[in-house]
């Protein structure tokens, strides 16, 4: 591959119309979609069945990661693609101006045996709360799922749920089998699994946009085993240990989401070349340099670093904040 070509890829992304969702995205990242309808998530890096992101702009544009990961193989996941040659991880922001339903994802093993489905692992990163946000994450103290689901099925789940207060800031692990909810008022950043599988338990007795009652999963969520409580909210798993060193916020089963904040000329510096890395813009912007040369890296913009992006370094000579994530068993690790 020539330098020229050897470029990361902002990436464009793709809007989801959700009946809970908000304007939330336009105010914050100016992201405008082209529906008209309320947007809830903007998938923001995705190779999942029939979405697949495109290259926004520079010598890809156009391309979906689809079509490079058939042109170049290996040099756009590295060792890290799943067995179909997709990308395993998706990310996306999440704006809930409504509560959303709660929830459980099954792991890889409980996840319809035999069909090839994935199992869900997630976490959020908390771009903004209004006051009194709150999420559902796990149980109440001393509910098991037989309590609950027996609550479920006599109408009294909200009781028996685990409601936590939520800050901007704050980092949430969701590991499979963990009954959660998103709530009104909240912009998550979430990274998770490549998967879609959700087993819907309860749903605020509300209509979907067809004005139809939406489905519920309620037995095949019964059959998900509990995972272990986590902290809420989630602790870092390590602070940088030098400046320009980012800190680890989730060192997850499938995944790793770290956190840089650069500034005043502060660089930070890695390579890539049998994995790959996303990487989103929070606030701020910086440079980041490669062989194929110079990037802007602008709030609110998402960027692939592929496998092939080899050295690299970031610069910015203001404050700039930045979320990193990368496949857990991912080479080219930014630590």
């Amino acid at each position: 591959m020539r330098a020229a070509d050897a470029a990361p890829l902002p990436l464009r992304p793709l809007f989801m119309e959700r009946l809970w969702g908000g304007s939330a995205l336009a105010a914050r990242f100016g992201k405008h979609p082209p529906q008209s309808g309320p947007i809830g998530e903007s998938w923001e890096a995705a190779d999942f069945e029939g979405h697949v992101s495109e290259v926004a702009r520079g010598a890809h544009a156009g391309k979906s990661l689809r079509e490079l990961a058939a042109q170049h193989g290996g040099g756009l996941y590295g060792g890290a693609a799943l067995p179909d040659g997709r990308m395993p991880l998706l990310f996306k922001l999440i704006d809930a101006a409504r509560d959303l339903s709660v929830q459980v994802h099954p792991r890889d093993e409980d996840a319809a045996p035999g069909s090839g489905a994935r199992g869900k692992e997630e976490a959020w990163y908390v771009l903004a709360a209004a006051p009194g946000a709150r999420i559902v994450h796990g149980l109440a103290p001393g509910v098991g799922n037989d309590e609950f689901y027996r609550a479920v099925a006599a109408g009294a789940a909200e009781a028996h749920l685990a409601w936590h207060p939520v800050k901007a800031g704050e980092v949430y692990y969701i590991p499979a089998g963990t009954i959660h909810a998103i709530g009104a008022g909240l912009l998550l950043a979430e990274i998770q699994q490549s998967s879609d599988t959700t087993y819907r338990i309860y749903d605020w007795g509300r209509k979907g946009l067809d004005g139809a009652p939406r489905p519920l999963h309620i037995e095949e969520a019964a059959r998900i085993p509990a995972a272990p409580r986590a902290a809420c909210p989630w602790p870092p798993a390590a602070r940088g240990a030098e400046p320009g060193a980012p800190d680890l916020l989730v060192d997850g089963g499938h995944f790793r989401l770290l956190s840089y904040v650069l500034g005043g000329g502060l660089r930070a510096e890695g390579r890539l070349s049998d994995s790959f890395a996303i990487l989103f813009t929070v606030d701020g912007e910086a440079e980041l340099r490669n062989a194929s040369g110079v990037h802007g890296l602008l709030r609110g913009e998402t960027w692939l670093l592929p496998a092939w992006t080899g050295a690299w370094s970031i610069v910015a000579r203001e404050r700039w904040r930045a979320l990193w994530m990368e496949p857990a068993a991912g080479m080219g690790r930014a630590l």
